[in-house]
């Protein structure tokens, strides 16, 4: 399956069964994880069979497995976590598994992850074999997403699809794309978490436009 078309199918699940990642799978995340971490300088983190980060946290079940996104205190790196985070997310969904995004519903001081002096957690994903495959939550309307000449091209248009299914913080969607001159697109994003929402969206655009389409305006 391409990357691309795992995006309608991902969505949110916090219910796993109860079945170890099989180690082919969890070695295609790992090596994600350190091309991430070479490209980006993050300090990502596959954790697997840990039941103590959502042990009482409702409503997951079963969730034992996570990706710890750990990273600089000094260089912010939250929306580099996010688009790696999102990229980790749609290779789960591309060989089987599901995944879920979590900034706040877990045990923070219980995650076995290697975090050095300097360094900090700002999220996981939970990981693993999804009861059911989630569900599509409701979108707002793009055109209050975008602001755009008319008719916008095609891959901008493209890009804004694969944007609108993106996962943001309490699915609140609060970000706006514009598209500048000379083909450079700039993204405001607000509200929670609003950095780690910059990666994912960022993720997803290029995905659906095409990075050979434009250039992120600064």
């Amino acid at each position: 399956m391409q990357i691309i078309d795992t995006i309608p199918l991902r969505h949110s699940v916090r219910s796993f069964l109860d079945k170890p990642i099989h180690p082919a799978k969890a070695a295609q995340l790992q090596y994600v994880i350190d091309g991430c971490n070479r490209d980006f300088g993050t300090h990502i983190q596959l954790v697997l069979g840990d039941p103590e980060v959502f042990a009482k946290k409702k409503p997951f079940q079963n969730a034992v497995n996570y990706i710890a996104l750990v990273g600089s205190k000094k260089r912010d790196p939250q929306e580099a976590l996010g688009y790696c985070g999102q990229m980790l997310v749609l290779k789960a969904q591309a060989i089987g598994l599901n995944t879920c995004w979590v900034a706040g519903s877990y045990r923070k001081g219980k995650v076995k992850a290697a975090i050095g002096k300097g360094e900090k957690l700002y999220a996981v994903i939970a990981l693993g074999y999804g009861e059911n495959p989630g569900k599509l939550h409701k979108e707002r309307p793009m055109e209050k997403r975008m602001k755009a000449p008319q008719p916008a091209p095609d891959w901008f248009l493209n890009g804004m699809d694969a944007a609108m299914l993106a996962p943001t913080a309490l699915h609140k969607q609060n970000f706006v794309f514009t598209l500048e001159e000379d083909d450079r697109v700039k993204l405001k994003s607000k509200g929670v978490c609003k950095k780690l929402n910059a990666g994912i969206l960022k993720y997803h655009f290029e995905l659906g436009a095409g990075k050979e389409s434009f250039q992120w305006a600064k």
